[in-house]
């Protein structure tokens, strides 16, 4: 299926979609102009996403709010605020003009880009409000604080599959395989859960993280995805053994956040210590570590061409690097409006 590109329209639909839903919640703010209420600048930016075509980028954070700048020059177009709770997942949809967005108190919500309209809530009975697209866009993985995690179809709304019994805390992040056919889970159990979606059933449990499972990433290339811990650690499995290939120590305190490049030739790792980690997944050395005066790093996510790295500060911004140039070229400054 051909995926859908995001064209310079797509930058007035979104600024439509901020301008008339931050209005209906109370609070606006669209472009440059501050319409009512003041910065909210107490937040970590906990997730990041790119659209397809790498023009957009999207940001959730704890200030309830979700955010998106055009990449070119780094304008935010707007910002969608009155959330009841922590915004902890944004995610473009692979192949259609919808974004799915996940916090602490409301659940999971679906945004049509195409139509300016907010259609659908999923309110979770203990949210937390994780998810993940599948590959083909078909179906959406999120999770509430029940320890499990539900497949929903998006053309139904109907639940596909529901996985349950893998963990004994809550899921911390979710991801699928290239292919569709498996799920990895993280959880503050410890441990790394791999489910068949054939059978809604966990294949393995992953155990070597002496603490919380912050996030986890799996690799473009296949069987190899890689996992973060709140005691420093990054360890890479084998999927197909269910076996640790390489634990990665370069990171001081919690690694928040793990990210493959799209053509899996990068891992890059980053946390509180203020660090941004690029390894090598052949040789498994550090090709860069890049320092950030700014903060910890709470989330990272790829440009679709790999040329460019996003980084979610503890200081409520978001932070492009550019791989040729060695350098942060753009920081992306939410301005999130509250009542």
């Amino acid at each position: 299926m051909e995926k859908k590109k995001f064209s310079k329209w797509w930058v007035l639909i979104l600024a439509s979609i901020c301008a008339c839903i931050c209005v209906s919640a109370g609070v606006a703010y669209f472009g440059s102009r501050l319409i009512t209420g003041h910065k909210n600048t107490e937040s970590w930016v906990r997730s990041i996403d790119w659209s397809e075509d790498g023009s957009l980028v999207v940001a959730g954070s704890a200030s309830r709010c979700f955010s998106f700048w055009e990449t070119e020059k780094g304008t935010q177009i707007g910002s969608i605020s009155g959330f009841l709770g922590y915004v902890r997942s944004v995610e473009f949809s692979p192949n259609r003009p919808i974004l799915a967005t996940g916090n602490d108190v409301t659940g999971i919500e679906l945004w049509n880009l195409a139509t300016a309209d907010h259609f659908y809530n999923e309110r979770l009975g203990a949210p937390l409000g994780y998810l993940a697209w599948k590959p083909d866009g078909k179906q959406l993985a999120f999770t509430g604080n029940d320890f499990n995690i539900s497949i929903m179809d998006i053309d139904t709304f109907k639940t596909a599959a529901l996985l349950k019994g893998g963990h004994t805390n809550m899921i911390t992040g979710i991801a699928w395989s290239p292919d569709g056919s498996r799920i990895a889970s993280s959880s503050a159990d410890s441990t790394v859960v791999i489910w068949d979606m054939d059978t809604s059933k966990p294949l393995f449990q992953l155990s070597g993280h002496k603490g919380w499972v912050d996030d986890l990433d799996w690799s473009p290339n296949g069987n190899i995805p890689a996992s973060g811990d709140d005691v420093g650690n990054v360890f890479v499995w084998d999927t197909a053994t269910g076996r640790m290939i390489k634990q990665l120590e370069g990171h001081r305190f919690t690694v928040y956040s793990v990210a493959w490049s799209p053509d899996g030739n990068r891992l890059a790792t980053a946390g509180l210590d203020h660090y941004i980690i690029i390894w090598n997944p052949q040789t498994w050395e550090v090709l860069n570590k890049i320092a950030v005066t700014s903060g910890g790093i709470l989330s990272l996510a790829w440009s679709p061409d790999g040329g460019r790295l996003a980084a979610g500060t503890e200081q409520n911004s978001v932070l492009i690097w550019d791989l040729e140039k060695q350098e942060f070229v753009l920081t992306l400054q939410m301005v999130c409006q509250s009542k």
